[in-house]
């Protein structure tokens, strides 16, 4: 009994450039061609992830400084209108 491959196949042009590259990328990986794309694939794909997570994590702490920044400035004022 063989080994069922549950990929979906389907053809992909690119440059001869490009395949050299990946093919190269493909031997210093010890990985087949078509391995070393999903490989670069599957990484894009949890880079994105990561980067989404950073992105909303700075964003929460930029609003956070902002928000008292904003407070401070607000208190700032009230000390100099009060004197």
């Amino acid at each position: 009994m063989g080994v069922v491959d549950e990929g979906v196949r389907f053809t992909l042009r690119i440059s001869e450039q490009l395949r050299e590259s990946l093919h190269k990328s493909a031997n210093d990986n010890h990985r087949s061609l078509n391995s070393e794309i999903v490989a670069i694939l599957e990484s894009r794909k949890h880079s994105n992830a990561r980067s989404k997570s950073a992105l909303i994590k700075e964003l929460n702490s930029s609003c956070q400084k902002l928000s008292e920044d904003s407070i401070q400035l607000l208190v700032d004022l009230s000390r100099r209108m009060g004197s």
